[in-house]
């Protein structure tokens, strides 16, 4: 707001903000390196800063990341940690997270009890 858009200015800010643990800055710099907006675009960087910001309880970080294990985009597919990422999306009432686990319990790939028991455990 009241300047251009400049992504490599804003990956330094989000950058500064997020090495001092602002999820909102971590997840942002995610979106920068997964779309390739002011950097070069790399999965395996972005995936990272998605990771800190989904442990801080950031619903939209925790969804994307359960899309990043399922399709593996900078991470080796994970179902386990797929589903584990939906379902604290889900717990915070990320809509689409609610979506995506009715789909993919669905999936014949996944004994949703195992999995279930698993996360508990």
């Amino acid at each position: 707001m009241g300047v251009g858009h400049n992504f490599k200015q804003a990956i330094i800010w989000f950058t500064k903000a997020a090495q001092q643990g602002n999820a909102n800055a971590q997840s942002q710099l995610d979106i920068c390196y997964y779309l390739g907006f002011g950097v070069e675009k790399d999965f395996k960087q972005a995936i990272p800063w998605l990771t800190k910001a989904a442990q801080q309880g950031d619903d939209y970080a925790q969804h994307a990341l359960s899309v990043c294990y399922y399709h593996g985009e900078g991470v080796e597919i994970d179902y386990w940690q797929a589903y584990f990422w939906l379902n604290k999306a889900a717990e915070k009432g990320n809509i689409h997270s609610k979506k995506d686990i009715a789909e993919l319990k669905e999936l014949s790939k996944l004994n949703v009890a195992n999995l279930e028991v698993h996360i508990m455990s």
